[in-house]
C-alpha cells in the first residue's frame, strides 16, 4: 500500500507538471502572436514623396498667409470704423487781417481811387447840445459797420462821359440852360451833375461799385469820435470846403486836401450834395438799427432819397456833416452829384 501510494504521488506530480508546461508554451504562442513578447514589428509609417511633401508644405504656408491677411483685414476695418466713428474735428476759422486806415486801392475800370474804412462803431447823428441840429438829426447813436471801400471824391464829369459812351450808362440833362458846362472839357475834373438818383446807382454797379449807405456816407466823413465836421468841431474856412457861392459853380475834385477826412477821404462838405442809397424818413434815426444799417423799408407810399454833405450853394448851417437832404430820385439838379463805395 506504501508503495503504490507513493507511486500515485509521482504520477500526479508528473502530469502536473505536464500541464504546467503545456500552459508555458500555449501562453508563450499567443503572446508572440498578439505581439506582447519579442518578434512584432513595430507599426510602419507611410512614406510621402518630395512632390507630396512640398504640397503639404505650400498648403501650411498658404493657410498662415490667409490667416495674416484675414487678420490684417480685420484690424483695417477696426481702424475705419473706429475713425469713422470718431468726432470730425473742427478747424479754426484764420481772420483775414482787416487793411489798416489810410489804405488805398486804384478801380481798374474807372481809375477811381478808393479808401478803405475799417469796421467798427462809430457815433451818428447830432446831441441837443448842438444849436444847428434839426430833429431829423437825433437822437445821436452808436452804429457799428463792417469794413467798407469809398471813393475819395465824387465821381467826376469825365469818367461819367467815358460810361456813357461805352453804352453802359444813361445820358444825363446838358443843355444851354441846364448843364452847359457838360460840353466844356475843362470841366471833366469836376463832379459830375444833374443826375439822377437812379442814374448814380447805375454808375456804381457798372463800375463794379454801389452808392453808399447813409451809414456808411457819415462815418467816412466825421470818423469815430462824433466830430462836426470832418476836421474837428471848428466850422470850415475857405481852404477846407467850397460853400455859401464862394464860386457860382463846383471846382475840380480833391481841391481842398485840408478838409479831408481822418481816413483822407476829400470833398465830404462842399461842391456838390451827394445821393446814398437810403430811403428818407425824417424818424429814422430813432428806431435805425445798430449794424450795418440800411436805412427804411421801401414802401408804396411816396418816398424820397437821402443826399449828404452841403453843395458849393449852401450855407453855413448846412455843412456839419450830420446834416440831412433830401429829393424825389428821378429829379436831378445843379448840386447833385454822387460817389460810389463797396464792401470789403
Amino acid at each position: 500500500m506504501k508503495h503504490v501510494t507513493a507511486h500515485r504521488k509521482e504520477t500526479y506530480l508528473f502530469l502536473g507538471g505536464a500541464f504546467v508546461l503545456l500552459l508555458l508554451v500555449f501562453g508563450s504562442i499567443i503572446l508572440f502572436r498578439t505581439g506582447a513578447i519579442g518578434g512584432s514589428a513595430p507599426n510602419q509609417v507611410p512614406t510621402k514623396d518630395v512632390n507630396q511633401l512640398v504640397m503639404e508644405m505650400n498648403a501650411t504656408m498658404t493657410a498662415q498667409v490667409l490667416s495674416t491677411e484675414q487678420a490684417n483685414l480685420m484690424a483695417t476695418a477696426t481702424s475705419v470704423a473706429m475713425t469713422a466713428n470718431a468726432p470730425t474735428p473742427t478747424e479754426t476759422p484764420t481772420a483775414t487781417p482787416e487793411p489798416p486806415i489810410g489804405t488805398t486801392r486804384v478801380s481798374g475800370i474807372d481809375g477811381m481811387t478808393e479808401i478803405y474804412i475799417p469796421s467798427g462803431t462809430f457815433i451818428m447823428g447830432s446831441t441837443d447840445d448842438f444849436n444847428e441840429a434839426e430833429l431829423q438829426e437825433k437822437p445821436q447813436h452808436n452804429v457799428y459797420l463792417s469794413g467798407y471801400w469809398i471813393d475819395q471824391t465824387e465821381v467826376t464829369q469825365g469818367m461819367y462821359k467815358r460810361c456813357i459812351a461805352s453804352g453802359s450808362c444813361p445820358d444825363i440833362v446838358h443843355d444851354l440852360e441846364q448843364n452847359p458846362n457838360y460840353i466844356n472839357p475843362d470841366y471833366d475834373t469836376h463832379p459830375v451833375i444833374y443826375v439822377t438818383w437812379d442814374q448814380a446807382k447805375t454808375y456804381c454797379e457798372r463800375v463794379g461799385r454801389r452808392l453808399p449807405t447813409e451809414a456808411e456816407w457819415e462815418k467816412a466823413a466825421r470818423g469815430t469820435d462824433a466830430r462836426l465836421y470832418p476836421w474837428g468841431d471848428e466850422p470850415p474856412n475857405g481852404n477846407q470846403a467850397l460853400f455859401g457861392m464862394a464860386f457860382n459853380t463846383t471846382r475840380p475834385v480833391g481841391s481842398y486836401p485840408d478838409g479831408k477826412t481822418p481816413y483822407g477821404v476829400l470833398d465830404m462838405i462842399g461842391n456838390v450834395r451827394e445821393w446814398v442809397n437810403d430811403i428818407y424818413s425824417e424818424y429814422y434815426y430813432g428806431e435805425s438799427s445798430e449794424y450795418d444799417p440800411q436805412g427804411p423799408e421801401l414802401s408804396k407810399e411816396y418816398y424820397q432819397r437821402v443826399l449828404r454833405g452841403a453843395s458849393y450853394k449852401d450855407s453855413l448851417h448846412y455843412t456839419h456833416l450830420a446834416m440831412r437832404f433830401h429829393h424825389v430820385p428821378n429829379s436831378p439838379g445843379e448840386n447833385r452829384g454822387f460817389r460810389c463805395a463797396s464792401s470789403y
